[in-house]
């Protein structure tokens, strides 16, 4: 969101709770152009008490209860994106699968807030 549309909002990133940001998503943003210095992994709590215009969530169905950790604010768009697994698969079908759900979030929101 902020790659696309950084000039027209102001995008922050959160889940429900911190775990670490995957190595392979990293790569996957980088390959694309996508500065990633600087990014961590955060808490919702961290924005609370602040206002949104707009809370995307872009995960499995455990995202609309999202909103409870930031009551009162703005319009909740949701698209269900499976989680990418890295238990089991060789490093390249990761990759693959990083780089396939990338795309697919881009092309989303594309199609959400282009004419916005």
């Amino acid at each position: 969101m902020r790659d696309l549309y950084g000039d027209r909002y102001e995008v922050h990133s959160a889940g429900v709770a911190s775990g670490g940001i995957s190595p392979y998503a990293l790569k996957v943003l980088q390959e694309s152009g996508i500065d990633t210095t600087g990014h961590r992994s955060k808490s919702v709590t961290e924005f609370k008490g602040k206002s949104f215009d707009y809370i995307v969530t872009l995960c499995d169905s455990s995202c609309p209860t999202f909103t409870r950790y930031l009551p009162g604010n703005g319009i909740h768009i949701h698209e269900n994106f499976p989680a990418v697994t890295e238990m089991g698969a060789d490093e390249e079908t990761i990759l693959r699968n990083f780089r396939r759900l990338r795309d697919d979030i881009r092309a989303w929101l594309v199609l959400q807030f282009g004419n916005r």
